[in-house]
């Protein structure tokens, strides 16, 4: 077999042994009692090699979940959100069989932490949360205020990402909790998202237009700058746009009607030209998106 399949296999069993010394050390540590807010997790599904959390054993899952829930009081700020973080990447049947129970208890920590986190632990507890839609829905308001808070005091902190995701999040629980983004916190998100605007790349342009685009109450309140600072970073990342964010622009510069009245013609063009370079690698819904936006913004656009 080639070096490179042999050591990926390597680097496997070795992350699965350390993984499995983890557990059992957490097994113990659960059985006498002991409280340890480092709770074992599976290798990231994400890197090669790593287990699916359909293959991992359900006893194993709930034993994890266990060991979260016991040591919730006593984890830290970034244990927190990455332990939300962890829960949220989950697929649907996993996520099902998340308890409420431990839910409440990392929504406890979350409040307790708040005060300390920073940018990017907030941006990852927010961004679980508006994965995990029946979570959001269960939030207490304590909760919510004290995330809000934490948000607004890292705000001028937060990179292009942080910003982006931030934003973005709002906008997803703004829809199931049924509740606005407090003005002060908006208005200290929207001024990070200008002077990030610049570092943003198209994922970060497309999800934080798709942000604005669903607060119909926020977005006519857009900065005048901030508009224009979105407009330039749009037209200098349409270059490196996948299908679907071409399709997600286009389509939230058709919400946003001052930003739309605003598209300078070197910004369209460029859209148009990235719609033109990825159309086939678009899927059935970017077309949809892609024609109905560029009808409403009066952009010519043939895609063969």
């Amino acid at each position: 077999y080639p070096v490179a399949y042999c050591d990926a296999g390597r680097r496997r069993r070795e992350s699965m042994a350390s993984w499995h010394r983890n557990m059992e050390n957490c097994r113990r540590a659960s059985a006498s009692g002991r409280s340890n807010a480092r709770v074992a997790t599976a290798p990231s599904a994400k890197r090669p090699g790593a287990w699916a959390a359909a293959e991992t054993p359900q006893w194993l899952r709930a034993a994890l979940a266990e060991a979260a829930e016991r040591t919730a009081p006593d984890m830290k700020a970034q244990e927190v959100a990455n332990t939300l973080a962890a829960y949220s990447k989950l697929d649907a049947a996993a996520t099902a069989e998340i308890p409420t129970s431990l839910m409440g208890a990392l929504g406890k920590a979350a409040e307790r932490t708040a005060p300390d986190m920073k940018a990017q632990e907030v941006a990852n507890a927010l961004l679980a949360y508006s994965k995990l839609d029946w979570a959001a829905a269960k939030m207490s308001s304590s909760l919510r205020n004290a995330l809000a808070r934490a948000a607004e005091r890292t705000a001028p902190n937060m990179n292009a990402q942080e910003a982006a995701i931030t934003i973005n999040s709002y906008s997803k629980m703004s829809k199931v909790l049924k509740v606005e983004i407090p003005p002060t916190l908006l208005a200290a998100l929207s001024k990070s998202a200008e002077r990030v605007a610049p570092d943003m790349n198209a994922q970060n342009v497309a999800i934080t237009l798709n942000a604005y685009g669903n607060l119909n109450a926020a977005a006519p309140e857009m900065p005048p700058s901030l508009r224009a600072a979105l407009a330039k970073a749009a037209e200098r990342v349409a270059p490196d746009m996948n299908a679907q964010n071409v399709a997600t622009t286009l389509e939230n510069y058709a919400k946003l009607r001052l930003a739309a009245a605003e598209m300078p013609p070197s910004l369209r063009a460029a859209l148009a030209e990235a719609a033109r370079r990825v159309a086939q690698t678009m899927t059935s819904l970017d077309k949809k998106m892609t024609f109905s936006a560029c009808d409403f913004l009066q952009i010519y656009l043939e895609l063969r």
